[in-house]
């Protein structure tokens, strides 16, 4: 691994890490995970995976689910940072961030963005 490469690697761990503590101590959280955020998890794959949707909004998917936006963009986070959820490097029409699954993105996605998003935090 290239020396750059690494101190960014370093760099974005650092930040994920710091987001993730204050996620934990602003929500409260243990560190482990209760069967109700198990449960908005699933919801919010199940959202991101419609076909009908390539890239969703965090609120189409409170909206679809009947959940409050914070909740939502707290799963979105946890799920960022298990590496099942990328946020698009664009915005929608709207100006929202839009995030889709990982698995999704690699399936749809052209393979020029899918060698950037390795060196990316989000996905073109």
């Amino acid at each position: 691994m290239s020396k750059i490469r690494k101190i960014l690697s370093l760099s974005l761990n650092s930040k994920r890490t710091k987001l993730f503590n204050w996620h934990t101590k602003n929500y409260n959280l243990n560190g482990g995970t209760s069967n109700m955020s198990d449960d908005i998890e699933i919801r919010v794959i199940a959202s991101l995976n419609e076909p009908e949707y390539d890239w969703r909004t965090v609120s189409g998917i409170a909206r679809e689910n009947s959940l409050n936006k914070d909740v939502v963009e707290h799963a979105i986070f946890k799920l960022q940072m298990k590496g099942v959820v990328v946020e698009s490097s664009n915005l929608d029409d709207n100006g929202h961030e839009i995030f889709t699954t990982k698995k999704k993105y690699m399936r749809k996605g052209n393979f020029a963005n899918r060698i950037l998003t390795a060196l990316s935090d989000k996905v073109k």
